[in-house]
């Protein structure tokens, strides 16, 4: 179930340039609010001349998948690489909700029960290999619901064992939530480290 057909490619290619879209407004837009211009220019009016500047011949949302791909970059590939023993080892139905596992849907081919940790890694390695796909109904979704109605799906093989397979699929609500926790017990353990270097 490797999500590497061209459709999952043009996809990929689409993500990649939203994200660089996003960062350029959030550069844009900080490099004016911090102006002597940044009371003069109403949003509005600078998301018009971003467009313009942008060469975009279509109306681009700063708040897209791109940037969400971004941040689950960010928030699980990178956090999961430095801070993996602070993600518990622990497969209780309260650790899966307190980490915002419970409701998301994952199937683990070689694990009855996973733990937070083992789920964490295998999305991991989903992103890690570029083995993720971005579910957009199909029907118009507005703004508001964007975090509960998009979904991505992972999906992870062993390369050492091809029947240990993982396959998750989570609103960007969960995602978020998922990000948080990771975030939440890194931050703490840097903190607390700082303290004692201090």
């Amino acid at each position: 179930m490797s999500f590497t057909d061209f459709d999952n490619e043009k996809d990929a290619v689409d993500l990649v340039t939203d994200s660089m879209f996003s960062v350029d407004f959030l550069k844009e837009i900080s490099g004016l609010i911090f102006s002597e211009d940044a009371d003069k220019v109403s949003v509005a009016d600078f998301y018009s001349q971003w467009l313009e500047r942008s060469g975009s011949k279509e109306h681009k949302i700063p708040f897209s998948l791109g940037i969400i791909a971004s941040y689950l970059y960010t928030g699980i590939l990178l956090t999961k690489e430095r801070w993996f023993d602070l993600i518990p080892n622990d497969s209780s139905q309260e650790k899966l909700t307190e980490w915002g596992l419970s409701s998301i849907s994952y199937t683990a081919a070689k694990k009855s029960s996973p733990s937070v940790r083992y789920v964490i890694k295998r999305m991991r390695n989903a992103l890690g290999h570029g083995n993720i796909k971005v579910d957009v109904p199909k029907e118009f979704i507005n703004k508001s619901e964007v975090m509960q109605k998009v979904y991505f799906e992972f999906y992870d093989e062993n390369m050492r064992d091809p029947s240990d397979t993982f396959h998750a699929r989570a609103n960007l609500e969960s995602l978020a939530s998922i990000v948080r926790s990771i975030q939440s017990v890194a931050h703490k353990d840097v903190r607390e480290r700082a303290k004692e270097q201090a």
